[in-house]
């Protein structure tokens, strides 16, 4: 009985057996429940580096080893976007290569680098930031920086951008003997502009560290998952269009009556923080029916929630950059049970959204739950297993959560009740263009083509010092980037039911 097609006890939400086997059935359960209940209490005493992982994610706090892995993550997919020609290969294979900030910025003896080192980029002012954009990479830069695409998530012709996809344009094709053989395969443009697409309020640098942390700053791995992401964010599952619409836009078209329906009945929610600042997503499992709302569209729910949590996080500001989920299981029976959507979320959470996720708190499973435990926790992998805390009572919540933040009917403080708001053209229409955006569309152009020049001199830095001179203009530009994009996000998307009950009120970076 060690996975799922052996076990011969579930099948279309329901348990196989017959009367005069129920004991013994019943029997094996109990017994399946003790052992796994065994592991998981020793599961649950494991204690996560979490404040190291927090740290590496992050650009202005890596250590001296951690910030070469990055450059040689970013040269890589310079080399695939055409960009930094002076590094070979093997140059960029090499970690000799490059150099840290390290020790230019005094910070030797404690081993990192120190937000307080970066505390001046958060300005408006980029003066300082004088480097040159080539005429070349204007002209390549333009082709794929396609304002209509980065809005809508779609190519004109309603198509979503391939990103594997032979790219006519040839002024700005790499050198394939110079490409890492992991990203051969892939669209240099498709590639970048996925890139592009996604970052909205998070920094360049701290988006790629999501992969390079999670993947322990090991470079081939990290690369390659990197790649694989922005390939399904392109083509399978095109998250930017899902995000763009969220709830709003399906509502108000008469589109997708079940989709809508799951964020109607309150079995999803975004409400609270958990002790670390997090933002908590509140599942309410018992409501939960799996033929109510077709898988796809249930990935679609799941994936558009991250999205609207990775716009609440701040990384500079709030030292925030994951989010919470509590599977609330109370009263939850077999025929909620969704292995489906368990497994679609494990897969995310590991290898779509990596290091994205604080905690997974699992609260008051039933008997049932046990039972699939082994082949769930197969999908999870060790990394995320050891942020996922089982609790069973209002005390346990009380180690991850402020009694404010914990709901009513769990025990705590927070009397809310989860109310749907419907959209209509006034509350969740997306602004219309006006000649404030075009300025702040052309900002965002020159930004990012900024960034890549400067991240170009931070990758070919010869010195300590020259070094920490480049990663603060990055980490300036990356820091204006997401003010900009928060201008921006009114032009981009619908309204969704988090902006409508005031929960994605403000945006920050």
């Amino acid at each position: 009985m060690s996975d799922y097609g052996s076990m011969h006890v579930y099948a279309r939400g329901r348990i196989v057996h017959n009367s005069k086997s129920k004991n013994i059935y019943d029997s094996t359960l109990s017994l399946l429940v003790i052992m796994q209940l065994e592991t998981i209490e020793t599961t649950h005493k494991e204690k996560p580096q979490v404040s190291k992982r927090d740290r590496g994610r992050r650009v202005w706090s890596l250590t001296a080893s951690e910030e070469i892995v990055l450059k040689q993550c970013t040269a890589h997919y310079f080399k695939l976007w055409g960009y930094d020609q002076k590094l070979s290969l093997k140059d960029i294979e090499n970690p000799k290569t490059f150099v840290s900030s390290l020790e230019a910025s005094g910070n030797g003896r404690i081993g990192h680098l120190t937000k307080s080192i970066f505390m001046d980029c958060d300005t408006d002012d980029l003066n300082d930031v004088v480097e040159p954009i080539p005429p070349e990479l204007r002209r390549s830069f333009s082709s794929v920086y396609d304002m209509e695409v980065w809005l809508e998530g779609t190519s004109t012709n309603g198509e979503f951008i391939s990103v594997e996809r032979k790219d006519s344009n040839s002024s700005n094709k790499p050198d394939l003997k110079d490409i890492h053989p992991k990203l051969r395969r892939y669209n240099a443009g498709g590639l970048q502009r996925q890139f592009i697409t996604c970052l909205r309020n998070d920094l360049p640098d701290n988006l790629l560290l999501r992969f390079v942390t999670a993947n322990k700053f090991k470079v081939v791995p990290t690369i390659e998952m990197g790649a694989k992401t922005l390939s399904w964010r392109g083509k399978s599952h095109p998250v930017d269009s899902w995000l763009v619409s969220g709830d709003a836009e399906p509502s108000l078209n008469n589109e997708k009556p079940q989709f809508v329906s799951a964020f109607k009945n309150g079995q999803v929610y975004v409400r609270g923080v958990d002790k670390k600042g997090c933002p908590i997503c509140n599942i309410q499992v018992k409501i939960h029916y799996r033929q109510d709302c077709p898988d796809r569209d249930f990935e679609r729910l799941v994936c558009v929630y991250i999205e609207w949590m990775r716009l609440m996080v701040s990384a500079f500001q709030d030292d925030v950059d994951t989010g919470t989920i509590l599977f609330d299981m109370t009263d939850m029976s077999l025929k909620n049970l969704d292995l489906a959507f368990v497994k679609f979320a494990a897969t995310a959470f590991n290898y779509k959204y990596p290091e994205c996720i604080n905690l997974i708190i699992i609260h008051n499973a039933p008997m049932v739950f046990y039972l699939f435990w082994k082949l769930i926790k197969s999908w999870v992998g060790p990394d995320l297993e050891a942020r996922i805390k089982f609790t069973r009572t209002y005390q346990d919540l009380t180690e991850f959560i402020n009694p404010d933040n914990i709901p009513k009917r769990l025990g705590g403080e927070d009397d809310y009740e989860y109310h749907y708001i419907e959209p209509t053209l006034e509350n969740s229409a997306k602004k219309p263009i006006d000649s404030r955006h075009s300025g702040l569309r052309e900002e965002r152009k020159e930004q990012l083509m900024l960034w890549i020049v400067v991240t170009v001199q931070w990758l070919e830095a010869q010195t300590s010092k020259d070094s920490l001179k480049y990663l603060k203009q990055k980490v300036k530009l990356g820091l204006a980037l997401a003010k900009n994009y928060n201008k921006l996000d009114p032009y981009y998307r619908f309204r969704g039911i988090c902006d409508r009950l005031g929960v994605l009120d403000k945006l920050k970076y």
